[in-house]
């Protein structure tokens, strides 16, 4: 499987990175370094990571834990892709909230993708921009798509 990081998490990993080289450049590389080997394993072992209890056990939605980090992602078995969504230090105060928070987004995203499914079979732009996976769909893409299609659509 292919690994694809989000926007979220490369700031987040960017975020660490820079704050750990305040104190040792030497530790900060080393740390990310053996972050990337933990989920480049992913790429073979996709359903290693165990699933997030905030998710409800969804099993396409996954956590690698990593030196008191939580390395949340969601597994595309249709695009062979391992998507990482967000980078959290778990003894972080707030943490529970912040993964409950990143992953419902995650959920409410897949429940948007179910709902607009039905409607985006009969609507070809919409429906290419459902299937294609490869990248999110942001809320935001799919009002705009969905506008431009109900333009199309005769009353």
């Amino acid at each position: 499987m292919k690994i694809e990081w989000s926007p979220r998490a490369e700031r987040e990993l960017t975020q660490l990175r820079d704050y750990i080289a305040q104190d040792s450049p030497f530790y900060a590389r080393q740390f990310t370094e053996r972050l990337l080997l933990a989920v480049e394993r992913l790429a073979l072992l996709p359903h290693s990571g165990r699933t997030v209890p905030e998710a409800g056990h969804q099993d396409t939605i996954r956590e690698v834990l990593y030196q008191g980090y939580r390395l949340i992602y969601r597994i595309f078995e249709a695009q062979q892709l391992v998507q990482i969504v967000t980078v959290l230090h778990s003894a972080r105060s707030g943490s529970h909230g912040t993964a409950l928070a990143t992953t419902q987004a995650v959920v409410m995203h897949d429940e948007i993708r179910k709902t607009v499914g039905a409607f985006a079979n009969s609507v070809p732009e919409l429906r290419a921009a459902v299937q294609a996976d490869n990248a999110p769909v942001t809320v935001g893409a799919l009002r705009r798509e969905l506008k431009r299609a109900l333009k199309d659509i005769p009353a």
